[in-house]
């Protein structure tokens, strides 16, 4: 098991939009959570990505090129994001 749901602390009751994984391996996911993206690493240690920046609920994302993810937000309005994550 890569994730267990159930044990992702204050992610829990938000909803899974998508998931991606990047070059580097790292897992990220997209939820409807106000941190919107929560990263895994290879030994399944979880952070935000851009804690209290990423703000809205993430639709869906795809990993790119090198370190960019390409993200759908939503909101008042919904826009498309290129995000480098050079984790």
């Amino acid at each position: 098991m890569v994730l267990n749901w159930a044990e992702t602390g204050e992610f829990v009751a938000s909803q899974i939009k998508d998931f991606s994984f990047i070059q580097s391996g790292m897992m990220l996911v997209a939820t409807d959570h106000v941190q919107p993206v929560m990263i895994i690493d290879k030994e399944q240690n979880q952070d935000i990505m851009y804690k209290d920046i990423l703000t809205t609920s993430t639709e869906s994302m795809t990993a790119g090129n090198s370190n960019y993810v390409y993200m759908v937000i939503s909101g008042e309005q919904w826009d498309l994001l290129r995000v480098d994550v050079r984790y």
